[in-house]
Formats: structure tokens, C-alpha cells, sequence
């Protein structure tokens, strides 16, 4: 009976150790697609609409909100004081606009931070997307510098009702400059140019 029970427990081990070794394959495959796809992105940087942000009038406070990371802790809201940022809000699945948008920041975040102030970037999006999309937890290997924060649906409901009539999109992923007291302040379509974002961006933080 023992010698059937260490048989079973040595053939399980034969079993599951091809078995990791194939997750870690393919989560390295992935991750090599994906750091080649964001290189392929950056020709794009320069492409799309162009002066399409919306002035939030009046301007919605992203820190009178709990933001709760992907990994489960709270972000302290002094990392977001005194430091302008861009904040992108994906209330669904992290997909190919959501991808490209994070890389956006990541650009923008490089050069501003040549010539301007501390900056960071963040990313919103539901907690199910959060725990459960691949693609997330890869984006955060690539950028991990960027916050990630999980809402529930009762916050992120609540935070739609409170931006302005005219960019409230509970289903439309959207871009957001937010200015060094913790206020969104503009607002941009995934479409908008990169370089036109940057070029806005630059104008607000002069003034």
C-alpha cells in the first residue's frame, strides 16, 4: 500500500513538472511578444487625432477616491501630490488601445521627466480585469513603475459620476491629465497623438 502511495506521488510529480515547465515557456514567449510588439508601437507615437482633449470644467479629484492596488495595498495619496501625472481609465478588458495608450504614457512620462518636475502614470481599471487579465500582469513586468489601481464597480461608477457631463464614458477606455494637486483636468480619447498629448501637457505645467 505505501509502495502504491509513493508511486502515485512520484508519477503526479512527472505530471505537473512538464507542466510548469510549459506555463513558464509560454509566459516568457509572451512577454518577448509583447516587449517586441511596444517596440513596433513607437512609429505610432507621432500618428493619430490631434487636439481632441476635453478642459474638465470643473475638475474631477482623483484623490478624494480609495485606490486600491492590483497586488491588494492602498496607495498613499502624497505620491500623488505635488507631481503632475497621466491617468488612463480601462473599465474592461486591458486590449490592443489599452496597450498602446500605456506605452503613450510611458513615452510621455520619459520626456517630460527630461525637463519638468516628478511625474507619474496610472492605470484604472475594474479589480476582475486587475486579478484575472494577463495582459496586465505583463504590462506591469514592462512598466512597473506605473500604478496600477483595481476599482470595483461601485467605485468605478462613482467615479464616472463624478467627471464632468461630456466625458463621462463608462464603457470607452480615456486619458487624463492630472495636474500636481490630484485633479483631472483634461481629457483624451485612446485616438489622440501621443505627441500631441506630450505638447498640451507641457503647456499646463508651464503656466
Amino acid at each position: 500500500m505505501t509502495r502504491k502511495l509513493v508511486s502515485e506521488k512520484k508519477s503526479r510529480k512527472n505530471v505537473r513538472l512538464p507542466l510548469y515547465m510549459l506555463l513558464i515557456a509560454m509566459l516568457f514567449i509572451t512577454s518577448l511578444f509583447l516587449s517586441n510588439y511596444l517596440k513596433t508601437r513607437e512609429p505610432l507615437f507621432e500618428m493619430g487625432t490631434i487636439n481632441k482633449g476635453q478642459t474638465l470644467t470643473p475638475p474631477t479629484a482623483i484623490t478624494s477616491f480609495d485606490l486600491t492596488t492590483a497586488t491588494g495595498g492602498n496607495l498613499p495619496k502624497d505620491l500623488l501630490t505635488n507631481k503632475w501625472g497621466l491617468i488612463y481609465i480601462a473599465p474592461q478588458a486591458c486590449q490592443e488601445d489599452c496597450i498602446e495608450n500605456i506605452f503613450k504614457m510611458q513615452k510621455i512620462k520619459d520626456e517630460i521627466r527630461v525637463k519638468s518636475p516628478p511625474f507619474y502614470t496610472m492605470v484604472i481599471t475594474n479589480e476582475h480585469d486587475a486579478k484575472t487579465n494577463p495582459v496586465f500582469a505583463l504590462i506591469r513586468k514592462c512598466y512597473p513603475t506605473t500604478f496600477y489601481i483595481a476599482m470595483n464597480n461601485k467605485d468605478l461608477t462613482q467615479l464616472f459620476k463624478s467627471l464632468p457631463v461630456g466625458t463621462q464614458t463608462k464603457n470607452f477606455e480615456v486619458l487624463y491629465i492630472a495636474n500636481n494637486q490630484g485633479y483631472l483636468v483634461k481629457s483624451y480619447p485612446p485616438s489622440e497623438a501621443g505627441i500631441a498629448v506630450l505638447r498640451n501637457l507641457r503647456d499646463l505645467i508651464k503656466r
